[in-house]
């Protein structure tokens, strides 16, 4: 977990390109599976998606890839895991979004290797609820998900779920894939 990992400009903006996209109708109901198992439950998950794609991109999301790149490398150098690629998605969790007790590793793959998430909230109140919930044996630990933060885990060894959020929570989110 980094708490910084955005400066506020750079969250601002980063959030503000969000905005934009959602606001010219590009998020789509986010689902469950992939393929032709892709679908949406709505007893699963609950939230929004707009994948990113590199080539023709913001400044923002220019900056985005800029860094998942660094750390990607950084990954690579000090824990030897053979990352090669990312793929990720902003993300809104409308009022009462969540998702469910889940791993980030489909059954019949093994690509991705470390699940990323990057908070784009501004001023989080506790109360706002939305907290990631990392499961580990017993004693599950919980992260606020303040705006700037970021939070890496290995894909298929962490199961994690989004508490019911009372807010909207908006995020960047992905996969350093194999």
């Amino acid at each position: 977990m980094c708490p910084d990992y955005l400066t506020a400009k750079q969250r601002h903006s980063t959030r503000d390109d969000l905005n934009s996209i959602y606001d010219n109708g590009g998020f789509k109901r986010a689902g469950v599976g992939h393929g032709s198992q892709l679908n949406t439950q709505d007893t699963v998950r609950h939230d929004e998606i707009h994948w990113l794609e590199r080539g023709d991109v913001s400044p923002a999301q220019l900056q985005l890839w800029k860094k998942i790149d660094s750390l990607k490398r950084a990954l690579n150098r000090t824990l030897y895991l053979g990352l090669t690629s990312f793929e990720g998605h902003y993300a809104i969790y409308p009022k009462g979004g969540f998702y469910a007790r889940h791993l980030d590793r489909f059954h019949d793959g093994s690509d991705r290797v470390v699940s990323f998430i990057l908070y784009l909230n501004q001023d989080w109140q506790t109360g706002d609820g939305g907290r990631l919930r990392i499961y580990d044996g017993d004693s599950p630990s919980d992260i606020d998900p303040h705006g700037g933060t970021m939070v890496c885990f290995l894909s298929a060894d962490s199961e994690h779920e989004v508490l019911v959020n009372y807010a909207p929570r908006f995020s960047f989110s992905g996969w350093f894939k194999s």
